[in-house]
């Protein structure tokens, strides 16, 4: 891929914004990812975190301990030889998601907004990898896309006060995934028994940035099985990553 043109954007005096454009696309979003790997492993004095969004990247740093146009002159190669894949491989899961009506309040707005019957909407959400943009507004909570044009339909015109954790949601052509009971102005087509965020565990949040996510359609009995296994601590979350 060529050298993308990319704009350093002050964020206050202790960060700086990496702007790669303004057009939310995979493979874009992929330079973003590996952008940050490459910071980490060059691990660049003053620089304490980075946070990669659809298309640009966040560096906080230490202004005390570096400089603003320092910081640039090190981040310009890193931009001009990004790293090969190797230990920043994004991961891939297979998550299960029941799709009863119950669980699914807005699927039947979904198929008549987007032109297709229900089980083509499903049909639809879990053929695609789900492309992990970023993480964002609660705890580990993923943007992901890409669902098909038709799915392309807007959010709702009136929100509601909540939704619960492990709704699956849909709007503008991406999908999110509650990681908490949240209010919502999207969509709700499903639900996944799977806790995507859980502070009990070693890695608190399920996914990272660039990780690829299929969803698998389970029935009711499953859905409640699962649940089960979740609250009572059973539940093998080895089970979901794929090779």
């Amino acid at each position: 891929m060529a050298t993308p043109d990319v704009q350093y954007l002050s964020s206050g005096d202790t960060a700086l914004t990496v702007q790669f454009g303004t057009v939310i696309e995979r493979e874009l979003n992929s330079r973003i990812v590996a952008l940050g790997h490459s910071i980490a492993q060059a691990a660049i004095a003053g620089v304490s975190e980075t946070l990669p969004t659809y298309c640009s990247l966040l560096v906080n740093y230490d202004p005390l301990v570096v400089t603003r146009d320092e910081l640039v002159a090190q981040l310009q190669p890193l931009i001009e030889s990004p790293p090969e894949a190797g230990d920043a491989a994004p991961a891939h899961w297979q998550i299960p998601v029941c799709f009863d009506s119950d669980l699914a309040p807005d699927l039947a707005h979904v198929a008549a907004a987007s032109g297709l019957d229900e089980n083509e909407v499903i049909k639809a959400m879990l053929e695609v990898t789900h492309h992990v943009y970023m993480l964002g507004f609660a705890p580990g909570q993923p943007y992901m896309g890409d669902l098909p044009p038709a799915l392309n339909i807007p959010r709702r015109e009136n929100p509601v006060a909540r939704v619960e954790k492990g709704s699956v949601v849909t709007a503008t052509g991406l999908t999110i995934i509650y990681a908490v009971p949240n209010p919502t102005g999207w969509h709700v087509v499903g639900r996944t028994p799977v806790e995507i965020f859980n502070l009990a565990r070693e890695e608190a949040i399920l996914f990272k940035p660039g990780d690829k996510v299929r969803l698998s359609r389970i029935e009711r009995d499953e859905f409640d099985e699962l649940t089960a296994q979740v609250d009572d601590g059973s539940f093998d979350m080895t089970r979901l990553r794929q090779p």
